[in-house]
């Protein structure tokens, strides 16, 4: 419902029922945390887990840790073990799905205050459109950030690129991790040996044919609950990171925690949410 980060009030049945729930009493979030203390309590969750700053990736390059959660797209496995020495596997666990504020979260405009709107705009479609503009702006320049190992190898018609010899993603001065955040990246080269060369087709496969939240294009307006959001906020905070890592056990947890959530104006947050559902809902049958 737009606050993925700490869901006041969501969809249940894979976002596909249309009445909003407290995620926090559901079985399925019960279910969730009451496995990870089990796992805790077996000694299968680190014991510093809810203040670590170490990633996951670190620890299972270091091989301290085995596995991790993470959410997945085509051939994750494939582009992140290009930088790993320890290489990982993938399962799934939940299909993929589309919600609003997934796609929205990356969007590209123009300030109003910007001096050169025109300009901006012609930016933004070459940065859509020209493959060469589309590469210069994910990886840097040809020669000098990266080399091509394997010419028009892509489906798209571009190339299959790769570090410079002698470089690598510790030394490169191009970072290029946010490429995701590019306009239009499926215009433009494959990074590294590991991708197969149908990597954009199936990324854009898997962006079309994920399951789509039953309030996917809604955006709720928290102007009348914005107090309320923030008292419930401090209360996510509090348990939440700390049950899903297995610190707190939920038979005795879950019911506080509920308890403040309904305290600090939950219940106003959900009918609200609720109201602009239903109209939003009732605008797009």
């Amino acid at each position: 419902m737009g606050d993925e980060m700490v869901n006041l009030g969501v969809l249940a049945n894979h976002a596909q029922d249309t009445t909003i729930v407290n995620l926090y009493e559901t079985d399925q979030y019960k279910d969730l945390v009451t496995t990870m203390y089990n796992w805790m309590q077996e000694g299968l969750i680190q014991s510093d887990a809810v203040n670590t700053t170490e990633t996951a990736s670190t620890l299972m390059e270091a091989g301290t840790a085995f596995g991790t959660f993470t959410n997945l797209k085509p051939y994750y496995a494939e582009e992140n073990n290009a930088n790993l020495t320890n290489k990982i596997g993938v399962v799934e666990i939940m299909p993929a799905l589309a919600t609003t504020d997934r796609v929205t979260m990356g969007l590209w405009s123009i300030a109003g205050s910007c001096e050169h709107p025109e300009a901006a705009m012609k930016m933004l479609n070459a940065l859509y459109s020209d493959p060469e503009i589309s590469n210069l702006y994910m990886y840097g320049v040809e020669g000098k950030h990266y080399q091509v190992v394997e010419a028009g190898a892509v489906t798209n018609g571009q190339d299959r690129i790769n570090y410079l010899d002698g470089v690598d993603a510790t030394t490169t001065t191009y970072r290029k991790s946010g490429t995701w955040l590019q306009p239009n990246q499926f215009i433009g080269d494959i990074w590294g040996l590991d991708l197969p060369a149908d990597y954009w087709d199936a990324t854009r496969d898997f962006n079309n044919n994920s399951d789509k939240s039953a309030a996917f294009g809604f955006s709720f307006d928290a102007t009348k609950t914005a107090n309320e959001i923030t008292a419930c906020t401090n209360v996510v905070n509090k348990y939440h990171k700390a049950l899903v890592c297995g610190a707190l056990d939920p038979e005795e947890t879950l019911p506080k925690f509920n308890q403040e959530l309904k305290d600090a104006g939950l219940d106003a947050i959900i009918a609200e949410k609720q109201s602009q559902l239903d109209a939003w809902l009732s605008e797009n049958k």
